[in-house]
């Protein structure tokens, strides 16, 4: 009974406070690299007529936030399609790359400015994840959040 009353009282501590608990950095980074080799996985599943290759990236730390004060991981894929494949062709590579994605916890966001092909996804732990068909390559990129 003392335990279910200081959970409680944590619980209404932390909304009286007005903030959540933060997620673990490294927990996050975990789950944002499960979630890239799905993707990679996905890719690599495909029939070698639809997807010629996959080259996986390594991982890049890239600058972030305001002034690019913060940094964050970048995880990229690329699939090059055969030249002969058409756009649909493209698009169902794209899809598949994604299939494996959570609607309960991945939304749809808006592409980045400018981008064109390009669709997004976040999770509630910041971690964002896109996918861009532009003919011959669909390249998936997984990004965990931006940390000072």
């Amino acid at each position: 009974m003392r335990r279910i009353a200081a959970a409680a009282s944590l619980v209404l501590a932390v909304a009286l406070a007005g903030c959540a608990p933060a997620h673990d950095p490294a927990l996050v980074r975990e789950g944002a690299q499960r979630v890239f080799d799905g993707i990679v996985a996905e890719l690599s599943a495909l029939d070698a007529a639809a997807a010629r290759t996959v080259v996986v990236s390594e991982p890049a730390e890239q600058p972030c936030g305001e002034g690019g004060a913060g940094t964050q991981t970048a995880l990229v894929a690329t699939a090059t399609m055969p030249v002969a494949a058409d756009e649909g062709a493209v698009e169902a590579a794209a899809d598949a790359a994604v299939a494996g994605l959570d609607p309960d916890v991945w939304d749809e966001i808006g592409p980045s400015a400018g981008s064109t092909g390009q669709r997004a996804w976040a999770s509630q732990d910041g971690v964002v994840v896109t996918v861009t068909a532009t003919d011959p390559l669909v390249v998936a990129a997984v990004f965990t959040p931006c940390r000072s």
